[in-house]
C-alpha cells in the first residue's frame, strides 16, 4: 500500500480553498443584503450558481491533481 500523499501542498488545493475563501466572503456580503431587505433570498440563490460551478471546476483539479 502507497503511503498517502498531502494534498494541501500542491497548488490544485490551494486555489480551491482561495477560491471557496473568496465565496464565503462574497456569501457573508450578500447575507447582509438579504438580512436588510435590499434582495431576495431566492435572488442571491440564483447569484451563488455560477459561484458553486467554479468551486466544482476547483475540486474537480484538484481530484484530477491527485490522480496523477
Amino acid at each position: 500500500m502507497t503511503p498517502p500523499r498531502d494534498v494541501t501542498a500542491g497548488p490544485a488545493y490551494q486555489n480551491a480553498v482561495k477560491q471557496r475563501a473568496r465565496y464565503e466572503q462574497w456569501m457573508a456580503s450578500h447575507q447582509a443584503r438579504v438580512g436588510s431587505g435590499e434582495i431576495h433570498e431566492m435572488d442571491l440563490r440564483v447569484m451563488r450558481r455560477p459561484w458553486h460551478m467554479d468551486i466544482a471546476e476547483h475540486y474537480a483539479a484538484l481530484l484530477d491533481e491527485l490522480a496523477a
